[in-house]
């Protein structure tokens, strides 16, 4: 193999690696500024959970423990009750 081709290949992986290096200088900066302009939500647990559903349904989480969607096989049979 001659050295030019050699030195084609040499051109080409510098050309990638600054590339690689160019988009992921990009991302992190994207994502610092994505950071600072909207914050990361804090994560909630059961207990946000269970009073969401007594505030929209006003109902006890645990009315929902044992409950499945009742409304026949691939959901395609007829509701049986507000929350189906």
């Amino acid at each position: 193999i001659s050295n030019t081709c050699w030195e084609g290949l040499s051109c080409l992986l510098r050309a990638v690696m600054t590339l690689f290096r160019t988009l992921l200088l990009l991302s992190v900066a994207a994502a610092s500024v994505a950071e600072q302009i909207s914050p990361q939500r804090r994560k909630r647990g059961l207990l946000e959970l269970a009073g969401a559903i007594k505030c929209s349904t006003e109902r006890s989480a645990l009315a929902y423990v044992m409950y499945g969607c009742y409304c026949g096989l691939g959901g395609q049979g007829w509701p049986r009750d507000q929350a189906d």
